[in-house]
């Protein structure tokens, strides 16, 4: 019983530090070194998380912006109409298409090698109507009389065109002129027949006779002969 006393005795002795230690020992064991684990692990997995976020950060802003291409912007060009300018239609006096008429009629040269018109007036009457003065050159012939026959075609001719105008011709005169030398030797034109024929006249001539017929015979045989 002496040597057990002491044995618990001694045990007594040690045996806050013993319970100390055992504590210590039994919260070791007992400590969630799992959670504890999971804890660091976790903790780490966020810091490599936050460091790689923060990777990605840089890495985001150190890519420099991708430049837009220039957008262009195409504008229909302005449409244009064009208005035609109104059409004028004009309309020629009857002075005017008078003269025509006698310059188609003595139109080009003589077989003298001069121009066959000489002149044309046309005037308007106070009373209406118009009046027509004409001179042309004649054709040299073999013959007086072969020339007078010329003329008075000629003549015949442009009476022929100023009655059947449709324009209400009152009076014309024609005249012919022909190279002429006086007794000096001296060369010039001068008038060699001249013929008149009037409104009143000319409105009895059958103008749908037979062409010949009205230049040879019915014309000369109507108008007046003021010189021949």
């Amino acid at each position: 019983m002496g040597r057990v006393g002491d044995f618990w005795r001694g045990r007594g002795k040690l045996g806050k530090a013993g319970i100390i230690f055992g504590v210590i020992v039994v919260l070791v064991i007992l400590a969630p070194r799992g959670d504890g684990a999971t804890t660091a692990a976790t903790t780490t997995t966020a810091q490599a998380a936050v460091a790689t976020t923060a990777e990605t950060t840089t890495t985001t802003e150190a890519t420099p912006p991708t430049a837009q291409a220039p957008t262009t912007t195409t504008t229909a060009a302005p449409t244009t109409t064009t208005t035609a300018a109104p059409t004028t239609t004009t309309t020629a006096s009857p002075t005017a298409v008078l003269e025509a008429l006698i310059t188609e009629t003595l139109k080009g040269d003589t077989n003298n090698k001069q121009p066959r018109l000489r002149q044309v007036l046309v005037a308007e009457e106070a009373g209406g109507g118009y009046s027509v003065l004409v001179e042309f050159n004649a054709d040299d012939n073999l013959t007086t009389n072969l020339k007078k026959t010329g003329i008075q075609k000629r003549m015949s001719e442009v009476y022929i065109a100023l009655y059947q105008s449709g324009h209400d011709v009152r009076s014309a005169a024609v005249s012919a002129y022909f190279p002429l030398v006086d007794k000096y030797g001296a060369t010039s034109d001068a008038a060699v027949y001249k013929s008149m024929l009037d409104k009143a006249e000319a409105d009895k001539v059958n103008w749908a006779a037979d062409s010949s017929l009205l230049k040879l015979d019915i014309l000369p045989g109507v108008w007046t002969t003021t010189l021949e």
